[in-house]
C-alpha cells in the first residue's frame, strides 16, 4: 500500500498553505487530500502524480511503501 509520507504534511506548512489550497493546486478535492495525507486511502497514480509535478518532490520523499 502506498501512503503520503510526512514531508507531504511538511511541504505544507513551510508553504504556508491550507490542505484546502493544496488540494485546489493538485486538482483533488479536499476530502480525498484530506484521506490521502491522513493514511485513510491510498492515492491513485494520477494523484501521485499531481502531487510530484506541483512540489518537485520525487516520489520516495513524498510516499512511503506499507505492506
Amino acid at each position: 500500500m502506498i501512503v503520503a509520507s510526512k514531508n507531504i504534511k511538511k511541504y505544507l506548512e513551510v508553504a504556508g498553505i491550507t490542505a484546502r489550497e493544496f488540494a485546489e493546486r493538485i486538482g483533488f478535492d479536499e476530502q480525498t487530500v484530506s484521506q490521502v495525507l491522513s493514511g485513510k486511502e491510498s492515492p491513485s497514480s494520477n494523484f501521485i502524480e499531481s502531487v510530484l509535478s506541483k512540489t518537485g518532490m520525487d516520489f520516495e520523499k513524498a510516499f512511503e511503501i506499507k505492506e
